[in-house]
């Protein structure tokens, strides 16, 4: 019997109740060293900075294939932190925009819609993501929380601000009211602690890894792993992978997964995932 993937379940379970539309299909994309990280080590700035210095892991070839992957998506998504250390633009460019992605509504544009997570609206005004509203769709979701004075700010560039939880931006929530907005796919490319919110949520329906060709170390330093958070209670309880597909692209190898249900550490053994806890701060 074929394992059903998060996808299958929430779209079994939103048909059945005939007026939700189903959660959009999350994809986990990063490239890490063979040692599973995806920063160098922080402290550049002195010892009382959380910094971290980005690293190039993707060679020209990977970048391609991740373009070519953003433009097959609805929407990219990262947290604010990746924001602060990246500032990444988060579009299309090396490969052909405006193709047709998952079919929703919003995918009708040049390109995928941007999302971030920024619980306390920390985005820059005059990061490349918030600058660049007015030309690409720009969603910030924050939490009750957020400071008005920032929000304003970032709406002043054109980027929609939306809240989405009390304290902490919710991702079970976001990714609703993204659906309910046309959106069918969402490409996570955030740093380890947005992509331990969406498993622990079991949210994540495929992860795609490029391994290179390094070794970094400096887990005593900060350096940040594909994963962080305060990990799964035992191999058992972690989410269920199947290798969907691998192959060599130069001294890169790219591993796609499936994620199938399991029962995530809640000793349910049943294969249903079901929401823990609120979301946190991101």
């Amino acid at each position: 019997m074929a394992r059903l993937t998060r996808r299958d379940k929430n779209n079994n379970n939103n048909n059945s109740s005939g007026n939700r539309p189903a959660m959009p299909r999350v994809i986990i994309s990063a490239a890490v060293s063979v040692d599973g990280k995806i920063s160098l080590a922080g402290g550049r700035r002195g010892p009382r900075s959380r910094a971290r210095a980005p690293a190039r892991l993707s060679s020209e070839s990977d970048v391609s294939r991740v373009h070519r992957l953003r433009a097959k998506c609805d929407a990219i998504l990262v947290g604010v932190n990746t924001v602060l250390s990246d500032d990444p633009l988060l579009t299309v460019r090396h490969a052909r925009a405006g193709r047709k992605r998952g079919g929703g509504a919003a995918a009708t544009g040049s390109q995928p819609v941007r999302v971030v997570l920024d619980s306390m609206a920390r985005t820059p005004p005059a990061s490349k993501v918030a600058a660049t509203s007015p030309g690409t769709r720009t969603i910030i979701a924050v939490s009750g929380t957020a400071p008005e004075r920032r929000i304003l700010a970032l709406r002043r560039t054109g980027a929609e601000v939306v809240t989405v939880g009390r304290k902490a931006v919710d991702v079970r929530r976001l990714l609703s009211r993204l659906a309910k907005d046309g959106i069918r796919s969402v490409l996570v490319e955030g740093g380890g602690t947005t992509n331990w919110e969406f498993l622990r949520r079991s949210l994540v329906d495929e992860i795609v890894v490029a391994v290179s060709p390094y070794v970094l170390g400096g887990g005593l330093r900060g350096a940040v792993s594909l994963v962080e958070g305060s990990g799964f209670p035992s191999v058992s309880g972690s989410p269920k992978l199947s290798l969907r597909s691998a192959r060599r692209l130069g001294d890169h190898v790219i591993l796609s997964y499936d994620v199938g249900a399991g029962d995530g550490g809640n000793g349910n053994g049943d294969g249903i995932r079901r929401p823990r806890r609120a979301g946190s701060r991101t």
